[in-house]
């Protein structure tokens, strides 16, 4: 938002399409977009470069 103005115009917006397939779709797409923060997805990613970094690591030692 540069202004005000932008600010108002985009409330009148969702204002309009509340409980609409269109807001629906806004509020899916805000979703996935924030899908890539999910803890699921964190520890996978973490795991992968701890990995890159020690290498394998055997189940035992994860374990400990």
């Amino acid at each position: 938002m540069r202004s005000g103005q932008e600010v108002i115009e985009r409330l009148s917006y969702l204002r309009q399409i509340a409980g609409t397939q269109q807001h629906a779709d806004l509020i899916a797409a805000c979703l996935d977009r924030l899908d890539l923060f999910r803890l699921s997805r964190q520890v996978a990613a973490l795991e992968a470069v701890l990995d890159t970094v020690v290498g394998p690591v055997s189940v035992e030692r994860r374990a400990a």
